[in-house]
């Protein structure tokens, strides 16, 4: 079964959105562009408010026995991670991912790499 990950996640991912898209804003008033600022504030909003839900909507992994596997949505694909050839596991949060409790495990292999957002506990 695949697990879906923490909404606090979501929550997260729209405070940075949502602080991005003020600074965009703010910018285009300091620099005088203000249609910058607008196009860029709009853009940002609408990635925060449409396409970061449906990104977390979409976003499931799920742990077996030899591998992990991620899949998302907008990037149709699914990542397979053998578990025997990880060689580095490190769990990630910045102040934000802190604020709302939630941690992102790196885990790297010799030939690549996958970062699974959204854990808590």
């Amino acid at each position: 079964m695949l697990r879906s990950i923490s909404r606090r996640q979501l929550y997260a991912w729209q405070l940075t959105g949502a602080v991005l898209t003020l600074a965009v804003l703010a910018a285009g008033q300091v620099f005088r562009l203000q249609r910058l600022g607008l196009i860029g504030g709009l853009l940002g909003a609408v990635l925060t408010l449409v396409v970061v839900p449906l990104e977390w909507r979409g976003l499931r992994y799920r742990i077996g026995r030899e591998c992990l596997r991620v899949s998302g949505v907008l990037v149709r694909r699914t990542t397979l991670l053998p578990l025997d050839r990880v060689t580095e596991v490190r769990i990630v949060a910045g102040p934000v991912d802190r604020l709302f409790g939630v941690r992102s495990v790196l885990l790297r292999t010799p030939g690549a790499s996958l970062l699974l957002p959204g854990l808590t506990g």
